[in-house]
């Protein structure tokens, strides 16, 4: 984890350096190992550094052999070394073994269409001071934060909201859309922010400011594959694919670990990272005092049959109410993940032992795994009068997440909530609902009678629709749909600014561009195509929480 920033001037004033100081300072969590500026007037760059590779020549801004394309990038470009290999053969010198050195020769041959031969996780900046021109870049499935805002300074970028409203970018001023999807989604939609004026790159975007004005466009969207024939074919491919993603996350300079909590999705990476990165150590959140979301039994087991170094984390009730503060202190918007928490205290132990952290966070996404994505197969057989009857009975009985009983009753309410509505976007938007039109008003008591809070799903149920036409299965559609709606523009960006001086795990190696294609094409129903015999055990047939 790094941070970029920078600022470009839009009239005939040169850009405030000194603003640009102020942007790193702002973003020192994401780098602590060094730090550096960049300004030719017309524009400034800077970025705040975390070493993972080439941890004595790397620091950035990095440029070409003239000195008239220079680039900040925040995250790890895994093909990089054949990308070298084919640019040296042209006759492009490199000063670094640095893996982001490669985006400035890359331009030079391509110009902006470099950034859709790069694989990794990347937000990334490139200034071309000949032709005086901007591009930033965020990798495919938006893993890397980026965020821009122009006002009376210029156009600003930076990995974090923070560093722009250090700079003076933007005006503390909530967006009233935003703040309504996110009171009824959790979330805030597409490319906005919870703040008016700033905005954020959307996954695989691309986004080019010079004389002629300011162009964004897409460089890679999400297409299915051939479906495959069965799904054992699925399990097979995305076993060989898994590998080859938690490979490319093992390539670093640094002590790595990661994260255990004894479900599929974790256990499978932990497992995929011990075969290479033996002796890994494994980090694992316990809850003494409340066994329904203790799961510490799984993950001793899988770190046992693995042979990790295995650390546990108990969490009391009242250790988590102190370190809500704290989590939420670096935030700079609104988050309804309540895994914040526990990721925060499980960050603040494993910095202690590593700098880098694995998880397998992302597969719900891909692979449908939350109960939410369960309804539309239920949805798909079961009669309109046993909906209903669910909702009566849901209604009556205790709801809640004090117990399994409850918290089945609960999903039950849910699930005939939304089982009564014919079109599927809406259908689905009503599952992922965090508060009702009630409760929205509640919170939001000048809301417009003309404006309700469930007319903001439409875009996304649109949307929906689209990706329904094209998906070869329910559950890979809402995957899918999940992925590129929800999860980059909250959990991901997060626990970065919480674990200080870690890197945390939002480079999962199941947010893979090659998992993600293959989730889009997979057979079958709701649940992950694990590949089979990893990870051992229990392990591999308990259900994941929800």
């Amino acid at each position: 984890m790094c941070g970029i920033a920078g600022l470009i001037s839009v009239g005939n004033d040169p850009v405030d350096p000194g603003l640009v100081h102020q942007m790193t300072a702002a973003l020192a969590h994401r780098g602590p190992d060094g730090e550096g500026w960049w300004t030719d007037g017309e524009a400034a760059l800077g970025h705040r550094r975390l070493a993972i590779i080439d941890l004595e020549s790397g620091a950035q801004p990095l440029e070409n052999e003239t000195g008239s394309v220079r680039v900040v990038c925040n995250g790890e470009i895994y093909n990089y070394r054949e990308l070298r290999r084919a640019l040296e053969a042209s006759g492009h010198r490199f000063r670094t073994v640095s893996d982001c050195e490669t985006i400035v020769h890359l331009y030079e041959e391509h110009g902006p269409d470099a950034v859709a031969r790069l694989h990794g996780m990347f937000a990334l900046a490139i200034w071309d001071r000949t032709v005086k021109r901007l591009v930033l870049a965020r990798d495919r499935l938006g893993i890397k934060p980026l965020f821009y805002s122009a006002g009376a300074q210029g156009f600003g970028f930076a990995s974090e909201i923070k560093a722009l409203l250090a700079a003076r970018m933007t005006r503390r001023e909530v967006h009233p859309d935003a703040l309504l999807h996110y009171l009824s989604c959790g979330y805030v939609p597409g490319t906005d922010t919870i703040y008016r004026d700033v905005h954020r790159l959307a996954p695989g975007e691309l986004l080019v400011l010079d004389p002629r004005g300011l162009h964004r466009r897409p460089y890679w969207t999400l297409q299915p594959g051939e479906p495959l024939r069965s799904r054992t074919a699925a399990a097979e491919e995305l076993r060989a694919l898994l590998t080859a993603a938690v490979r490319e996350h093992l390539v670093s300079d640094v002590p790595l670990g990661a994260f255990l909590s004894g479900g599929v999705d974790s256990s499978v990476v932990s497992t995929l990272a011990a075969v290479s990165a033996a002796p890994l150590r494994t980090f694992s959140v316990t809850f003494p005092e409340d066994p329904i979301f203790d799961e510490a039994r799984f993950s001793r087991q899988v770190a046992r049959r693995i042979g990790s170094v295995h650390t546990e984390i108990p969490l009391t009730r009242a250790q988590i109410l102190a370190a809500v503060p704290p989590a939420l202190d670096p935030l700079d918007e609104p988050f309804a993940d309540p895994s914040l928490v526990p990721s925060f205290e499980i960050a603040r132990e494993a910095r202690r032992h590593v700098k880098v952290v694995l998880s397998g966070d992302g597969a719900d996404e891909l692979f449908a795994g939350y109960a939410k994505h369960l309804g539309e197969v239920y949805a798909a057989w079961a009669p309109r009068p046993l909906v209903w009857l669910l909702g009566q009975a849901a209604s009556v009985a205790p709801a809640g997440r004090g117990n399994r009983l409850e918290e089945t009753v609960r999903k039950l309410g849910r699930l005939a909530d939304g089982g009564g509505i014919a079109d599927t976007g809406r259908r689905y938007a009503r599952w992922a609902k965090v508060c009702g039109e009630a409760e929205v008003r509640a919170l939001v008591p000048d809301l417009s009678p003309g404006r309700t809070a469930p007319d903001l799903f439409a875009a996304e149920a649109l949307r929906f629709a689209a990706d329904s036409a094209r998906a070869p299965g329910g559950h890979a559609r809402q995957g899918r749909h999940g992925e590129h709606g929800q999860r980059p523009r909250g959990s991901r960006s997060v626990p970065g600014p919480s674990g200080g001086r870690i890197r945390l795990p939002d480079p999962g190696p199941l947010e893979d561009r090659r998992a993600a294609r293959q989730a889009h094409s997979s057979p079958g129903v709701p649940g992950r195509a694990a590949p089979r015999g990893r990870p051992p055990g229990q392990a591999r047939l308990r259900a994941p929480r929800r």
